[in-house]
């Protein structure tokens, strides 16, 4: 790419939160003097760039970089366009942008975001974080207040699964957020293998936050059936240690290799501590009528007004006023208690 000035398009797919590969594309650009267009185009672009996080939307992604083919210079990027590749056929940000501090006004966001450490050790068959970063190891650690800007009270921290790292490593990141001030979230959730007594207090001691920052939640992931005696643990732990059972926020990946049955089951027994499901259909599945009804029931909050026991198909085409008095009912019994 030549040294002139370049018009740069930068385009977000999908992205839940803002995107730290544009963030940082953006702000090498404009250190370059170059002009930098977000989501539309005010002038011709010269250099476009589609970052695309989902693999469900590539065609979509694709779509867009074919119709700037034949004027401008595409540039694709994100996990929906080489999940599951080799780690040696990943697309990678040039060095020299990788090394750029986000743009945080490309999305006027007033939340910072970024790794201390990439990578993670688990093998889960329906993740590819471990085959595209590789082990913890394998990646360089940096320390929380070297990369959060001084102005940010919110940090969405995208470590892969923070739990697992070394407790000094692990501590020094909820001290640096505790003794900053800060607010955290802990985006990408919590191993509840990983869960003791002494990390579960220092968690407590500010607890993180959910994405928006409007309510304390950590979140965690119950994938495996074989694993529910640490599940059990964990949560009661984090319930000793001061947590409520509404912050705490489980997911469970679904129609990957557990039946309906034991689907039923997890969210039974979570939802007997008080602590909230989230389905996740594995691979974002729509071929599972069941699960998708099950998915909805579970995901749009219906089941915290109608006991699981009544539910079937139609239950999602409930009135809304019935749906109205399950509410007004459970809140008359939360004032009651």
């Amino acid at each position: 790419m030549s040294k002139e000035k370049r018009n740069h398009l930068l385009i977000d797919i999908d992205s839940k939160i803002p995107n730290l590969a544009l963030m940082k594309i953006s702000s090498w650009a404009k250190a370059r003097g170059d002009h930098v267009d977000f989501q539309e185009a005010t002038v011709e672009p010269d250099e476009v760039w589609v970052s695309c996080v989902f693999s469900w939307h590539k065609q979509d992604a694709l779509g867009v970089g074919t119709f700037y083919q034949n004027s401008a210079n595409v540039h694709f990027g994100g996990t929906g366009f080489d999940w599951g590749m080799p780690r040696t056929q990943r697309i990678e940000l040039p060095q020299e942008i990788e090394n750029c501090s986000p743009d945080y006004k490309l999305y006027e966001d007033d939340r910072a975001l970024g790794f201390c450490q990439r990578g993670c050790n688990r093998k889960c068959q329906f993740c590819d974080v471990w085959k595209k970063e590789g082990t913890i190891k394998e990646n360089e650690y940096h320390r929380i207040i070297d990369w959060v800007p001084d102005w940010a009270s919110k940090v969405l921290l995208l470590d892969n699964d923070m739990a697992l790292y070394e407790n000094w490593k692990h501590d020094q990141i909820l001290t640096d957020i505790i003794e900053s001030k800060r607010k955290l979230c802990i985006t990408q959730g919590y191993d509840a293998r990983c869960v003791t007594k002494e990390r579960a207090k220092l968690l407590a001691e500010n607890k993180p936050w959910d994405l928006d920052f409007k309510n304390r939640r950590i979140y965690t992931a119950w994938d495996y059936l074989g694993i529910e005696p640490y599940v059990r643990r964990a949560i009661e732990i984090l319930l000793d240690a001061g947590f409520k059972g509404k912050e705490i926020y489980c997911y469970m990946i679904c129609g990957f290799n557990t039946t309906h049955e034991e689907d039923v089951y997890r969210f039974d027994v979570l939802r007997s501590y008080g602590v909230y499901p989230y389905i996740m259909p594995f691979n974002k599945r729509t071929d599972d009528k069941w699960l998708n009804h099950f998915t909805r029931f579970v995901n749009r909050g219906y089941s915290r007004f109608i006991p699981r026991e009544e539910y079937k198909a139609g239950v999602l085409r409930l009135q809304q006023q019935q749906i109205s008095t399950h509410k007004s009912l459970e809140q008359m019994r939360l004032l009651e208690n």
